[in-house]
This record gives structure tokens, sequence and C-alpha cells, in this order.
């Protein structure tokens, strides 16, 4: 009888010792750079930020947030042809039509706005919805280097070496936010969700974003240093942190 006690301890012992082991090799585990897709955001308080989900082709399928999200369809081609974007105050609807594989037009809610593409400039020029021109000017790595609209002028830098959380899938910052600007604009000024990792934002708000990666080259972490003026003219200073978390595809 106390063989058999005997016994039955030490596979116990064992299976525990081995479920220990396998969870430290787990933690271990770095996911190949080419298989690395963007899963969720957290805060420095663990909060969940966004959330991403993928087809089974690896591209983007949605984009959910606390408050809002987006679903994404693309045409034949594998370009962004329909965004519905879902918030509390409604439904919205984006449609792209495409020449030449650029953006020549999108329509908002069954309101179409054309865009022009300057291929010499890399630039798109178009309406946000009937109110403000913008000029998005993209770098060869399909990033938005420029922003100018009435007066003001955003210049966007990157650390080129690096991976950003969207390394792999598509680039939210790319010409599919043309026609959702302010959606455009949270992801790269607060979340840093880009192909390659933001540096600083230069503009009427100035972004300082000092990044942490892993082995792999991939953004872990970024803290986001923006400074601004009150509405008293005072100069303010805020920060936010955000981490970036993987799943295999």
């Amino acid at each position: 009888m106390k063989s058999i006690i005997y016994k039955i301890t030490i596979a116990l012992y064992l299976l525990i010792f081995c479920a220990a082991c396998n969870k430290e090799e787990d933690n271990n585990y770095v996911i190949p750079a080419d298989k690395r897709y963007l899963s969720t955001v957290t805060n420095d308080k663990g909060e969940t930020l966004l959330t991403v989900t993928y087809y089974d082709d690896k591209k983007i399928k949605m984009i959910s947030g606390k408050a809002i999200s987006y679903r994404y369809l693309y045409n034949d081609e594998g370009n962004v042809a329909t965004v519905l974007i879902s918030a509390p105050d409604g439904k919205i609807e984006n449609n792209y039509i495409y020449t030449n594989g650029k953006i020549s037009s999108y329509t908002y809610n069954g309101t179409n706005y054309p865009v022009t593409y300057n291929a010499a400039e890399n630039s798109y020029t178009f309406n946000y919805l009937s109110d403000d021109l913008i000029k998005l000017f993209f770098d060869k790595e399909n990033n938005c280097s420029k922003m100018i609209t009435d007066d003001i002028t955003i210049y966007f830098f990157y650390e080129n070496n690096r991976k950003g959380c969207l390394f792999n899938g598509s680039n939210m910052g790319l010409t599919n936010f043309i026609g959702s600007l302010p959606t455009f604009l949270f992801f790269q000024y607060t979340l840093n969700v880009t192909t390659i990792p933001l540096e600083s934002i230069d503009g009427p708000v100035s972004n300082k974003l000092t990044n942490e990666y892993d082995s792999a080259n991939f953004l872990v972490k970024s803290t986001n240093k923006s400074t601004s003026f009150d509405e008293n003219g005072d100069m303010k200073t805020t920060e936010s942190v955000m981490n970036y978390h993987y799943i295999e595809l």
C-alpha cells in the first residue's frame, strides 16, 4: 500500500514539475517575426485600449476600442473597400474607390468626396467631409510623414530601424483613414499603432514617444509625452503608457 502511495506521489510530483517547465518554456517563447500580429494594446493600469482580430488570410478584420469599433472589408486586390464604424451615437459606413491602386474617392454615409493623388509627392488631397481641406504625405513605407490642414502643418517622425506593432497585417496609418481622420489621428497620436514606431510628432501639439523593444526588435511599450497649451495659454504636459501584446498567426 505504501509502495502504491509512494509511486502516486512521485508521479504527481513529476507532472507538477513538467507543467512548471512547460510554463517556463512558454514564457520564454518568442513568436517568429513573420508570424507576429498585434492582439491588444493596454495602458499602465492593465486596461485594454484596443483589440484586433483577423481574417484567415491575416488581414485585419476588426479593431475594437472601449466605445468604438471598426470592421474592414477588402476588394479583390486586397485594398480596404469598406470600413464599418460602430459607435454609441450610431453607425457610419465609409467606402473607397481606387484608380490604378490609389484612392480616387471615398463615400461617407452615402455622400461622395473626391480624392486627388499626387505621385511625385506621394500625397493625397481631400476634404474631410464638407469641411477642412486635408493633404496627407506618405513616406516609402506608406506611413504618414506630414499632414497639412488650413494653416496647420504636422510632421511625423519614425524609428525606421524598428518594427511597429502593425509590422505585419495592415497599417492603420495608411490611406484607408481618408474619411476617418479622427481615427487616423487617434491611432497615430495616442496609441502609436503603425508599421514603424513613431518617435515624435511636431505641430501645435508636440509628442515625444519613448519606445521599448523585445529581442525580435518589436515594439512592446511606448510612453507618449504630449506638450500643449491649455485654455489659459499655459504649457501643460500629459503622459500616457501603452503596452503591445501579440499573437501568432
